[in-house]
Parts: C-alpha cells; structure tokens; sequence
C-alpha cells in the first residue's frame, strides 16, 4: 500500500468466520461483504450479532479463523504482525464511543503522538495535530490533559486524532452513543466529508437517524 496523502482502500471480506475460545459458536460465521471506497457504510444490528467482531476485523485488530479479508485488493492473510501494525498506524483511522484518549496527555499530544506513529517526526506531527484539532473547534484544548475534557470535547479531540492523517480506511465503533444530536451530527459530518474525498467509512451503531444518513447499510442478525 501507498504512504501517498491518501490512499483509498476498499474492504471485502469473503466467507469470513471468527470463534472466541470461550463461545460456543462463531460470532461471525461464512460472513461477507464489501466496505467501498468513497462512501459511509453502516453496520447494524441487535447487540450480540458480531457488529464490532466485524470492525475490528477489518482493522487488524484480530485474526480470522476463515475466509479471506481483503485491504485495498491485498489478501492480508499471510501479512506478519509488523505489517498490519504498519497498516493500521499509517492507513487506518479509529473513531470510538468514549474517544479511547490518554487521559495523562494533553489533547495536542495524544494527536500528535498517532501522527508519529504514522511516520511524521515529531515537530511535524504537532504541527498537523494542532491543524486537525482546529478542524474540529477543539484547538483551544490543545493543552488540556484528555482527563478534563467533557464527552462532547473528547470525541472532537479523539476525531481530530483519527482524520489526522487522511486514512483510506475510518472504522468508527458507536462514535455518537454517548453524545447529544449535535455532536453527533458533528461526528458524522467530518466522516460523510472524509468519504467524499475518497476515504472508505465503517459505522457500527445503534442510531438509525445516523445509519439512514450512510450510504451504505449492512446488517448482521447473528449466527444460528
């Protein structure tokens, strides 16, 4: 995959299962589908039916136990540890309900320190973090720690912290459970305008005013 300002990678997954050792039966089981390039795609359905099993999939945060996972028309099954580390730091961008931030660090540092994983050094990388906190109307807390921004703030900081470094791929794991019709609506503004230009965008949530926004609806009901 490219390190160009973005590269756009589209998602399918074809046939795809995951086992938990502790289930009974798969949470995802002969699973597929496609997350395209340029657009939002929603992932609904009742809680239990593998809706984040199938984000963090996609994200290489686990390993399937079969099937095939397919990056921006790269089979990622035989790709060692370092590469989907590579991957995930340098293409993938990660949006969460509580915006997952250190809450020890300010807001400019917990940006800046994911652009530095993604290869900028560092003077650069805060220089683009404050840039991506000022999208969001949150550059004012560039030095607030993260212990002592509201739920409204975080979720800005932890955006600014995902879109930073324009992803091909922004997978967003309920990023507006806990927030009010107005954040909410901020939250999926800056991720309907990362798809336009060219980002690949997967929603998991609970909110069908969001999911009937996207473009996109994929819906899990669970295995038998």
């Amino acid at each position: 995959m490219s390190s160009s300002d973005r590269s756009a990678i589209p998602v399918s997954v074809v046939d795809i299962g995951v086992r938990y050792r502790s289930a009974a039966r798969p949470v995802l089981d002969a699973f597929s589908a496609d997350i395209p390039d340029g657009a939002t795609t929603a992932v609904v359905g009742p809680s239990g039916t593998g809706k984040s099993t199938l984000l963090y999939a996609v994200g290489l945060l686990l390993q399937i136990d079969r099937g095939q996972l397919t990056l921006a028309g790269s089979d990622t099954s035989s790709w060692s540890d370092a590469q989907r580390s590579h991957v995930r730091a340098r293409h993938i961008g990660f949006v969460f309900q509580d915006a997952s931030l250190d809450p020890a660090r300010s807001s400019l540092e917990n940006v800046a320190e994911s652009l530095h994983y993604a290869g900028l050094d560092w003077r650069s990388a805060r220089r683009q973090a404050r840039s991506s906190l000022d999208r969001f109307g949150v550059g004012r807390l560039a030095g607030r720690k993260a212990a002592n921004l509201s739920g409204g703030e975080a979720q800005r900081v932890g955006l600014a912290r995902a879109l930073a470094k324009r992803p091909g791929l922004v997978l967003a794991d309920e990023p507006t459970g806990s927030l009010d019709r107005g954040n909410a609506d901020t939250v999926f503004d800056a991720l309907k305008e990362e798809s336009l230009s060219g980002a690949a965008i997967m929603v998991v949530t609970h909110d069908r005013a969001l999911a009937d926004r996207c473009d996109n609806i994929i819906r899990l009901e669970g295995t038998a």
